[in-house]
Protein backbone atom coordinates (compact mmCIF):
# COMPACT_ATOMS: atom_id res chain seq x y z
CA UNK A 1 0.00 0.00 0.00
CA UNK A 2 2.78 2.42 0.94
CA UNK A 3 4.67 1.57 -2.29
CA UNK A 4 1.54 2.40 -4.31
CA UNK A 5 1.19 5.74 -2.50
CA UNK A 6 4.84 6.62 -3.18
CA UNK A 7 4.46 5.65 -6.83
CA UNK A 8 1.28 7.73 -7.14
CA UNK A 9 2.97 10.73 -5.52
CA UNK A 10 5.95 10.40 -7.85
CA UNK A 11 3.69 10.17 -10.90
CA UNK A 12 1.68 13.21 -9.84
CA UNK A 13 4.80 15.21 -9.06
CA UNK A 14 6.38 14.28 -12.39
CA UNK A 15 3.19 15.27 -14.22
CA UNK A 16 3.11 18.61 -12.39
CA UNK A 17 6.75 19.38 -13.25
CA UNK A 18 6.19 18.32 -16.86
CA UNK A 19 3.13 20.60 -17.10
CA UNK A 20 5.27 23.43 -15.72
CA UNK A 21 7.88 22.76 -18.42
CA UNK A 22 5.14 22.83 -21.07
CA UNK A 23 3.89 26.18 -19.74
CA UNK A 24 7.45 27.53 -19.77
CA UNK A 25 7.98 26.40 -23.37
CA UNK A 26 4.64 27.84 -24.50
CA UNK A 27 5.30 31.14 -22.72
CA UNK A 28 8.91 31.85 -23.75
CA UNK A 29 9.19 30.29 -27.24
CA UNK A 30 7.11 32.95 -29.06
CA UNK A 31 9.08 35.76 -27.37
CA UNK A 32 12.34 34.05 -28.33
CA UNK A 33 11.27 33.56 -31.94
CA UNK A 34 10.11 37.20 -32.24
CA UNK A 35 13.24 38.67 -30.61
CA UNK A 36 15.62 36.42 -32.52
CA UNK A 37 13.79 37.04 -35.82
CA UNK A 38 13.98 40.81 -35.28
CA UNK A 39 17.65 40.48 -34.33
CA UNK A 40 18.42 38.59 -37.56
CA UNK A 41 16.39 41.06 -39.66
CA UNK A 42 18.17 44.11 -38.27
CA UNK A 43 21.55 42.37 -38.36
CA UNK A 44 21.18 41.59 -42.08
CA UNK A 45 19.85 45.09 -42.71
CA UNK A 46 22.84 46.65 -40.91
CA UNK A 47 25.35 44.42 -42.71
CA UNK A 48 23.85 45.26 -46.12
CA UNK A 49 24.07 48.98 -45.43
CA UNK A 50 20.44 49.70 -44.58
CA UNK A 51 19.42 52.52 -42.30
CA UNK A 52 16.71 50.75 -40.26
CA UNK A 53 18.82 49.30 -37.44
CA UNK A 54 21.38 50.63 -35.06
CA UNK A 55 24.04 48.95 -32.99
CA UNK A 56 22.09 49.70 -29.82
CA UNK A 57 19.00 47.95 -31.24
CA UNK A 58 21.10 44.90 -32.14
CA UNK A 59 22.53 44.72 -28.63
CA UNK A 60 19.09 45.01 -27.02
CA UNK A 61 17.53 42.41 -29.34
CA UNK A 62 20.50 40.07 -28.86
CA UNK A 63 20.20 40.40 -25.08
CA UNK A 64 16.47 39.62 -25.10
CA UNK A 65 17.05 36.73 -27.52
CA UNK A 66 19.51 35.22 -25.02
CA UNK A 67 17.13 35.68 -22.08
CA UNK A 68 14.05 34.31 -23.81
CA UNK A 69 16.02 31.62 -25.65
CA UNK A 70 17.65 30.19 -22.54
CA UNK A 71 14.27 29.64 -20.89
CA UNK A 72 12.62 28.23 -24.01
CA UNK A 73 15.49 25.96 -25.03
CA UNK A 74 15.94 24.51 -21.53
CA UNK A 75 12.24 23.66 -21.38
CA UNK A 76 12.25 22.06 -24.85
CA UNK A 77 15.38 20.02 -24.12
CA UNK A 78 13.78 18.65 -20.95
CA UNK A 79 10.47 17.94 -22.67
CA UNK A 80 12.14 16.08 -25.54
CA UNK A 81 14.66 14.26 -23.33
CA UNK A 82 14.26 12.08 -20.29
CA UNK A 83 14.87 12.64 -16.63
CA UNK A 84 18.09 11.87 -14.74
CA UNK A 85 18.45 9.90 -11.52
CA UNK A 86 21.38 10.62 -9.24
CA UNK A 87 22.37 9.23 -5.88
CA UNK A 88 24.43 11.34 -3.54
CA UNK A 89 24.75 13.19 -0.30
CA UNK A 90 22.74 16.32 0.31
CA UNK A 91 25.27 18.93 1.33
CA UNK A 92 22.90 21.88 1.74
CA UNK A 93 19.19 22.60 1.82
CA UNK A 94 17.49 25.99 1.81
CA UNK A 95 14.38 27.79 0.66
CA UNK A 96 13.76 31.13 -0.94
CA UNK A 97 10.55 33.10 -1.07
CA UNK A 98 9.64 33.91 -4.65
CA UNK A 99 6.58 35.83 -3.59
CA UNK A 100 4.56 36.46 -0.46
CA UNK A 101 2.86 33.05 -0.57
CA UNK A 102 5.27 30.85 -2.57
CA UNK A 103 8.55 29.37 -1.38
CA UNK A 104 10.91 27.36 -3.56
CA UNK A 105 13.07 24.73 -1.90
CA UNK A 106 16.60 23.92 -3.06
CA UNK A 107 19.15 21.20 -2.36
CA UNK A 108 22.79 20.80 -3.32
CA UNK A 109 23.64 17.22 -4.23
CA UNK A 110 27.31 16.19 -3.76
CA UNK A 111 28.59 19.74 -4.31
CA UNK A 112 27.66 19.32 -8.00
CA UNK A 113 24.03 20.05 -8.80
CA UNK A 114 21.74 22.60 -7.26
CA UNK A 115 18.20 21.35 -7.71
CA UNK A 116 14.91 23.07 -7.04
CA UNK A 117 11.61 21.57 -6.05
CA UNK A 118 8.76 22.00 -3.65
CA UNK A 119 8.44 21.00 -0.02
CA UNK A 120 6.64 17.75 -0.86
CA UNK A 121 9.41 16.60 -3.19
CA UNK A 122 12.24 17.06 -0.70
CA UNK A 123 10.14 16.05 2.30
CA UNK A 124 12.19 15.42 5.42
CA UNK A 125 15.59 15.33 3.69
CA UNK A 126 18.28 17.19 5.61
CA UNK A 127 21.92 18.03 4.92
CA UNK A 128 24.06 14.94 5.43
CA UNK A 129 21.35 12.53 4.24
CA UNK A 130 22.09 10.21 1.35
CA UNK A 131 19.33 10.37 -1.26
CA UNK A 132 18.18 9.30 -4.71
CA UNK A 133 16.90 12.30 -6.68
CA UNK A 134 15.10 12.26 -10.02
CA UNK A 135 15.16 15.52 -11.94
CA UNK A 136 15.19 17.16 -15.36
CA UNK A 137 18.76 17.97 -16.28
CA UNK A 138 18.53 21.29 -18.13
CA UNK A 139 16.06 23.10 -15.90
CA UNK A 140 17.32 21.37 -12.70
CA UNK A 141 13.79 20.73 -11.42
CA UNK A 142 13.46 17.71 -9.12
CA UNK A 143 10.22 15.74 -9.09
CA UNK A 144 11.20 12.97 -6.68
CA UNK A 145 13.69 12.59 -3.85
CA UNK A 146 14.01 9.70 -1.46
CA UNK A 147 16.40 9.00 1.41
CA UNK A 148 18.45 5.81 1.06
CA UNK A 149 21.00 4.01 3.17
CA UNK A 150 24.53 5.35 2.95
CA UNK A 151 26.65 2.88 0.93
CA UNK A 152 29.36 1.23 2.98
CA UNK A 153 32.84 0.98 1.56
CA UNK A 154 34.34 -2.47 1.87
CA UNK A 155 37.79 -2.50 3.47
CA UNK A 156 40.55 -3.80 1.16
CA UNK A 157 41.42 -7.46 1.44
CA UNK A 158 44.77 -8.44 2.98
CA UNK A 159 47.62 -7.87 0.59
CA UNK A 160 45.82 -5.30 -1.59
CA UNK A 161 47.43 -1.88 -1.82
CA UNK A 162 45.56 0.89 -0.03
CA UNK A 163 45.32 4.24 -1.77
CA UNK A 164 45.82 7.17 0.53
CA UNK A 165 45.74 10.88 -0.11
CA UNK A 166 48.92 12.86 0.37
CA UNK A 167 48.54 14.67 3.66
CA UNK A 168 50.95 17.09 5.27
CA UNK A 169 52.11 16.89 8.86
CA UNK A 170 49.37 16.99 11.43
CA UNK A 171 48.72 20.46 12.80
CA UNK A 172 48.05 20.86 16.50
CA UNK A 173 44.53 21.98 17.24
CA UNK A 174 44.22 25.62 18.10
CA UNK A 175 41.82 26.68 20.81
CA UNK A 176 38.81 28.57 19.45
CA UNK A 177 39.33 32.29 19.27
CA UNK A 178 37.13 34.63 21.19
CA UNK A 179 34.99 36.72 18.88
CA UNK A 180 35.25 40.45 19.26
CA UNK A 181 32.10 42.46 19.01
CA UNK A 182 31.99 45.43 16.74
CA UNK A 183 31.67 48.69 18.62
CA UNK A 184 29.31 51.19 17.12
CA UNK A 185 30.76 54.72 17.30
CA UNK A 186 28.60 57.21 19.12
CA UNK A 187 28.27 60.76 17.91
Amino acid sequence: MQQDDAQTLETQSKRGVRNSLIRTAITWTPFFVAAFGAFLFFLVDTLLGGDRGTTFLLVVLGFFSLLFGSQAIQAWLDLLGSHVERTGQITRRWKRRDSIVMATHYIRLDHKEILRGDRLVFGELQPGDHAVVRFYRHSAVAFWAEAVERPEIDPPADGEPVETAAVGPAKPEEPPRERKRAVRPEF
